[in-house]
């Protein structure tokens, strides 16, 4: 079980900082759709903090030690550090792992994807049409700084099973978006030399980029010196691979332009579907570009259940995506549907936080949930 705790002291930055800028958000602008993407199943505790006053007449303060005390992990709000202190509960003494979010930048994906580099090295090269740095379609930073957060507990929980002790855990969005940039960073430390946006194309060997076919598009990826002979094969043209401008993967790269060019005029004859037969034939990697439609539609897909349909108390059913984890052998998978807004208040308050019935009534009284 996770427990998510605000820094309820009163008078701290945290909670000014909850109050006037998180809590407003997800009270009044989170549609229900999005605690679908974000719940995840999880059995959220909507408390109105707005009366934070009486947080402390009703118990909250020793109810939320309690659940702290029982948590697998914790996670902290924070803004820079201020006014929060982490030992106020005494993390070390449960030996829990605690998480603590901050920012010096709002939380937004796009602010970090433009900050740490990604943008950088995503979108199509200067002099070319539509040149111009590109944000990333999904929310990459965030899904990587959750990940990351989550690898971090594992490791904390190893470490308490070992010696008993807990540990702080700071993971931030600026870091893990610099991480993100990988090997095209660590290149540019090592050398001094920004690379340049390749658009589509591959950071590796090639070529390696979008190709055009009669009825759609795939992506071909030749990304060594035999890829790039039986490709030559297939488009009867043996004197390309011998062409000086594309007889070696570096000379392949700075002439990308021209031979993707030449490429698409050989590819424009061929149905998506016989190109990808005849690449796979003689063993060059291709993939067909998908439209989300058309990613449900992927045999393959559909044979790793990648989508699941479970009951949804509102809706009927709701269709999620499944979890790349669901085949460990020891661990199947479950799947619940995330839980409606208010949904596990009463139960929370009476299993976890153990609340009798009349301050559960006296909170719903003066709506505070």
């Amino acid at each position: 079980m996770f427990v998510g705790l605000l820094d309820y002291m009163p008078n701290t930055d945290a909670v000014d900082w909850f109050l006037t800028d998180i809590w407003p958000r997800v009270r009044d602008a989170v549609p229900e759709a999005r605690f679908l993407v974000v719940g995840s199943g999880a059995a959220p505790l909507l408390a109105r903090w707005s009366q934070h006053a009486g947080v402390e007449t009703l118990g909250f303060v020793d109810s939320l030690a309690d659940a702290y005390a029982q948590a697998t992990a914790c996670v902290v709000p924070m803004r820079g550090g201020a006014g929060t202190n982490i030992k106020a509960l005494e993390p070390f003494q449960y030996g829990r792992p605690v998480i603590a979010t901050s920012h010096v930048l709002s939380g937004y994906d796009g602010l970090f994807q433009t900050t740490g580099g990604l943008m950088a090295v995503t979108g199509h090269p200067d002099g070319s049409p539509g040149a111009g740095p590109l944000k990333a379609g999904p929310s990459l930073v965030d899904v990587f700084t959750g990940h990351n957060a989550a690898i971090a507990v594992l490791g904390a929980l190893n470490q308490r099973h070992r010696t008993g002790k807990g540990q702080y855990i700071d993971v931030a969005l600026l870091d893990c978006s610099i991480a993100m940039v990988s090997h095209i960073m660590q290149d540019y430390l090592v050398s001094g030399v920004a690379p340049p946006r390749l658009g589509n194309g591959g950071n590796g060997g090639g070529p390696a980029d979008l190709i055009n076919c009669a009825d759609g598009i795939i992506y071909v990826s030749a990304g060594t010196d035999e890829h790039w002979r039986l490709l030559c094969e297939l488009m009867q043209r043996p004197d390309l691979f011998a062409d000086p401008r594309f007889d070696t993967n570096p000379k392949r790269g700075c002439n990308r332009n021209e031979l993707v060019a030449i490429i698409i005029e050989w590819s424009k004859h061929w149905t998506t579907a016989d190109l990808l037969a005849a690449l796979d034939r003689i063993g060059v990697p291709a993939a067909r570009y998908n439209t989300l439609p058309e990613v449900w539609e992927d045999e393959q897909v559909q044979h790793r259940k990648l989508k699941v349909t479970i009951p949804h108390p509102v809706s009927g059913e709701v269709s999620l995506i499944a979890s790349p984890l669901a085949y460990m052998s020891e661990s199947p998978m479950r799947y619940t549907a995330p839980p409606t807004i208010g949904q596990h208040t009463d139960e929370v308050l009476r299993e976890v936080l153990k609340l009798p019935s009349e301050d559960i009534a006296r909170l719903h009284e003066t709506g505070i949930v």
